[in-house]
């Protein structure tokens, strides 16, 4: 309309504006394409910068052979868990040394031994309630924390997690059998602190090492004592 009332006015001036309108026109879509553009590229960089970082933090917090947490990620989840725990529920530790399996990485090879902790990984997942934080915490070692109402539960998860790990695993044509010694310990409540109960698993689990094949042994305050002495 402004170019249109330029050209009917017809004064020097004004048809000179009416004819320099279409190319402010043309140039001002350019321009504004451009900046679109831009602007969707730069918003492009910043969500595939956000998505990297956010895949770099979870590798950071991942186990690359079994897909579960690692220890950092182990240390995290719990500590979350800790801080959202209901009243009446506490926290049970239950630290997971798998029998045998040098001999197996030695004697079979490393991909037979990375596909043994991929399946107990995968049976220890089926196991889990949903609200455990499940990690493998070394070569041959899983940590499960679970909150659980009372000590009873935490016993007849424990049988079930020993029964399952001591079911033989079929690898490469090789029947396995690992089985494993389960340390436990429930968390003080005078003490809810994550190092403490896992000081005191891995106490539990010596014992239960020390007792034998596919033993359960949970954690109590005499077995402080005894390591003192």
């Amino acid at each position: 309309p402004i170019m249109v009332a330029c050209f009917v006015v017809g004064s020097l001036p004004l048809v000179a504006l009416g004819l320099i309108l279409p190319s402010l026109t043309v140039a001002l879509a350019f321009v504004t394409m451009a900046l679109f553009t831009n602007l969707a590229r730069h918003t492009r960089m910043a969500a595939e910068s956000e998505q990297m970082a956010q895949a770099l933090h979870r590798q950071a917090l991942t186990d690359d052979i079994t897909g579960l947490n690692n220890r950092a990620g182990f240390t995290q989840a719990t500590q979350a868990m800790l801080g959202a725990l209901a009243p009446g529920r506490q926290v049970v530790l239950f630290w997971i040394d798998l029998r045998r399996f040098k001999e197996v990485n030695d004697m079979l090879g490393h991909q037979v031994g990375d596909e043994v902790l991929r399946l107990v990984a995968d049976r220890l997942h089926q196991r889990a309630p949903d609200e455990a934080v499940l990690a493998r915490f070394g070569s041959d070692e899983f940590l499960l924390a679970v909150p659980l109402e009372d000590r009873a539960m935490a016993d007849e998860l424990a049988g079930l997690l020993s029964a399952d790990l001591a079911t033989p695993l079929r690898v490469a044509g090789q029947r396995i059998e690992c089985g494993a010694s389960l340390g436990v310990a429930l968390l003080d409540p005078e003490q809810p602190s994550l190092d403490r109960l896992m000081q005191h698993a891995g106490l539990a689990l010596y014992y239960a090492k020390a007792a034998g094949q596919h033993q359960v042994c949970f954690f109590h305050q005499a077995m402080t004592r005894n390591l003192v002495r």
